[in-house]
């Protein structure tokens, strides 16, 4: 075996996960070059805008509830009973049309949630942009649509992707969104050097949901056609079967929302645009890099499922236990070099682009507390995944709390200390939750995996 083989085996980086990580490191890099574009073509104020922007149009999640993930574990589940011979699934009829039933309720799902987001949002964004004192002289209101329409496109689309990835095609999914991620990327650049300024993130977004059209209609559409034609004789019920895992995965989702993207529509409000386009930034560093660790965990959802419904728990605990120490390496290396690059900008006061970037993020006393949080809850996130592909969310109880508690804490602190206030918040949070997610995760794996083999 060749030295990079080796090396790559060693790290459990597999094709899957090298798109996806592909994926992360273009996105990372472009990242990069999009902070130094934003802090030389947007001015303080406007950054404080394109970051609140990311930040309420992830209220898409109490939207699409958490049924991406399901949908993945789900058809995995099916998938598993079955067997792909020329884009057609063959098989026991009962799990051939169970994945078809699931097919169509997504569709149906998907339509009805798009329209009501989109509305929904559009009024929401008007109301928060407009009531918020000392913003008149930005121009959103064209971006707040442009992006709308394209995060729109993205979370009907998305529903296709993760069908695929149920199926097993979690390679050819991760290529695509890497390809993706490369287009839009490009866009993001591009489109502020050419002055887009605050609707480059709509083009950005539609751009990459055009990209994913044209891949499902050109390689995938025969697939989806034999998949939504097979004959329903027993389908998934939505509130037998989904529903009492969806609620909870949804209130778990939506407590991650109350965790991270919340900070910069409060700071928004209490502190401005200036100091809410800070925490956006830094936000936006540490993010990526912890999406990119979490990758080895994603990536093998679907393996992890059909282990489960075959009963294979040995293996399954191997896998996991490996990917999740890989994905901790990345998550904390990454941080590190991250914290140590900016505080380095800080240190010699150098200019890129003729701009201070590091004057463009938090402290970096602040950025360190923030910082832990993400590599603690990185732990939380592999746990909650692992527990899922159970068809079931034992931690819901640390996703309530850690709800109730971060923005009630971010808040408070907040109005007093500014964005410490909101970090500190933060970094207390992740604390309780790493505590209360490692009794939940060993608790559940021991009994769960017992119960079965007797």
């Amino acid at each position: 075996m060749k030295l990079p083989a080796r090396l790559l085996g060693r790290l459990g980086i597999d094709r899957a996960i090298g798109y996806s990580s592909l994926a992360r490191v273009v996105q990372g890099a472009a990242g990069v070059i999009a902070i130094l574009f934003v802090a030389k073509f947007l001015s303080l104020e406007e950054q404080g805008f394109y970051f609140t922007f990311a930040s309420l149009t992830a209220l898409q999640m109490f939207f699409e509830l958490g049924l991406n993930g399901i949908i993945v574990q789900y058809v995995a589940h099916e998938a598993s009973h079955l067997t792909e011979v020329e884009n057609e699934w063959t098989g026991p009829q009962v799990h051939r049309s169970r994945m078809a039933s699931l097919l169509q309720f997504c569709l149906r799902w998907y339509a009805v949630v798009t329209i009501l987001f989109f509305v929904s949002l559009l009024i929401l964004g008007y109301y928060f942009f407009l009531s918020t004192p000392n913003t008149s002289h930005i121009h959103w209101q064209g971006p707040w649509v442009c992006i709308l329409i394209g995060v729109s496109l993205n979370l009907f689309f998305a529903a296709f992707l993760s069908f695929l990835e149920g199926l097993g095609k979690v390679q050819a999914v991760a290529k695509i969104r890497f390809i993706q991620q490369i287009c839009a990327s490009l866009v993001l650049l591009f489109g502020l050097w050419g002055g887009l300024g605050l609707y480059v993130t709509g083009a950005n977004m539609i751009v990459g949901v055009a990209l994913v059209i044209f891949v499902l209609v050109k390689r995938y559409h025969t697939l989806f056609q034999h998949i939504f034609a097979i004959p329903i004789v027993e389908r998934i019920h939505y509130f037998k079967e989904i529903f009492p895992y969806q609620w909870k995965v949804a209130v778990s989702w939506m407590s991650g929302y109350l965790i991270i993207q919340l900070f910069n529509p409060i700071l928004f409000r209490l502190q401005g645009p200036a100091v809410a386009g800070k925490m956006g930034m830094t936000l936006t560093v540490f993010i990526t890099i912890q999406a990119l660790a979490l990758t080895w965990i994603y990536t093998k959802i679907p393996l992890f499922s059909g282990l489960i419904a075959q009963k294979k728990f040995k293996e399954l605990d191997q896998v996991f236990l490996r990917a999740h120490k890989q994905s901790l390496w990345v998550t904390a290396g990454f941080l590190i070099m991250a914290l140590a690059g900016i505080a380095g900008l800080e240190f010699f006061d150098l200019k890129i682009l003729g701009t201070n970037l590091a004057e463009r993020f938090l402290p970096i006393q602040e950025m360190c507390i923030l910082a832990l949080g993400i590599f603690l809850f990185t732990m939380v996130f592999s746990w909650a995944s692992y527990l899922r592909c159970h068809k079931q969310e034992p931690m819901l109880p640390q996703a309530i709390t850690a709800g109730i508690l971060c923005p009630g804490l971010a808040l408070g602190l907040a109005y007093f200390y500014g964005s410490l206030g909101a970090c500190i918040a933060y970094g207390f949070v992740a604390v309780v939750s790493v505590v209360m997610g490692k009794v939940i995760f060993e608790k559940k794996r021991i009994e769960w995996h017992q119960s079965d083999r007797t």
